[in-house]
């Protein structure tokens, strides 16, 4: 009988611990950006030199949406800088995403070939993806 209270007991327990989970139940909403590689925004995502100029882009804010369509879409303020020359502007993206195993890809209609991934943690997503052109790791934190 001692050990069939304990096996209760312990089922009260992983079914407590699997019901307090972090994790709130779906993607949806909108998240706003927070930091990038490593960085409170602005934050600058690609310095380097061009043939013709030094580069610089520097995310000022954003935001990335989950539609229950299963689409997404970004909005992200960002300013130039070649050489001496600034110009603010605003890109936007988006596209399809899907969830396996724990991971969101995102499926970009304006880049196809690009891979964009996100895992999410509590009210926090992190994106990871290569600038294309630049060879560079992007890792972006949004925060629902």
């Amino acid at each position: 009988m001692r050990s069939g209270a304990k096996a209760v007991l312990f089922g009260a327990l992983v079914l407590a611990a699997c019901s307090e989970s972090s994790e709130p139940s779906d993607p949806y909403g909108v998240y706003v950006l927070t930091r990038a590689n490593g960085h409170a925004v602005p934050a600058v995502v690609i310095d380097t030199n061009l043939v013709f100029a030094h580069y610089t882009d520097t995310w000022n804010s954003g935001t990335l949406s989950f539609q229950e369509s299963g689409t997404w879409s970004t909005i992200i303020e960002q300013t130039i800088t070649a050489n001496t020359s600034n110009q603010t502007i605003v890109d936007t993206s988006g596209g399809t995403w899907t969830l396996t195993s724990g991971t969101y890809t995102l499926h970009d209609t304006k880049s196809p070939d690009q891979v964009i991934t996100a895992k999410r943690s509590g009210s926090e997503l992190t994106v990871s993806t290569f600038v294309p052109g630049f060879d560079k790791k992007l890792v972006a934190v949004f925060r629902k």
